[in-house]
């Protein structure tokens, strides 16, 4: 079993802006290939008052 923080997934997809922006610091880490998420809100949410990109198996919580 693993347990984890998790984040607050996004409502809906992305801007072109904000994923553009997003990929952008993406490919200025160091040792990381461009950017492996897509703009899809599923892909991305909030933890801690900044945007992350989120790599659950499977979603565990249910949409109201």
């Amino acid at each position: 079993m693993q347990i984890m923080r998790a984040a607050m997934p996004l409502t809906g997809m992305m801007s072109l802006d904000e994923y553009m922006d997003a990929a952008e610091v993406w490919d200025k880490m160091p040792g990381e290939d461009s950017c492996p998420f897509e703009p899809k809100a599923s892909d991305w949410g909030w933890f801690e008052g900044r945007m992350v990109a989120l790599d659950y198996s499977t979603p565990a919580w249910e949409a109201d």
